[in-house]
């Protein structure tokens, strides 16, 4: 296998760009992985992914609510800051409490 030194400015490089996915592992022996971005266009999602997924579509609408409404957003700015979390954390997580069974 390779190696290779990244100068400063790829060292953090992470995501996906033109069908490839960076990862950086930091305290990890494989360091940065490059790999081709899988192709999901014939995997069909289960019954329990769609639910969780038109859940979090259901959090992230509330978390939206909340920045729209002056009193919902001091009220949810209180409760991250009280949790140390951040807001939407705290927002969407009270939704998925809410409906998860």
């Amino acid at each position: 296998m390779p190696r290779i030194s990244l100068n400063a400015a790829l060292s953090r490089l992470t995501g996906t760009m033109d069908g490839w996915v960076y990862k950086h592992y930091r305290n990890d022996k494989r360091g940065h992985v490059l790999s081709r971005k899988p192709d999901m266009s014939r995997v069909k999602p289960s019954r329990a992914q769609l639910a969780r997924r038109a859940l979090m579509r259901e959090a992230g609408k509330f978390h939206r609510q909340v920045l729209a409404d002056p009193g919902l957003l001091k009220k949810y700015q209180a409760i991250a800051q009280k949790k140390r979390i951040n807001l939407s954390a705290a927002t969407m997580g009270e939704v998925l409490r809410r409906k998860s069974p």
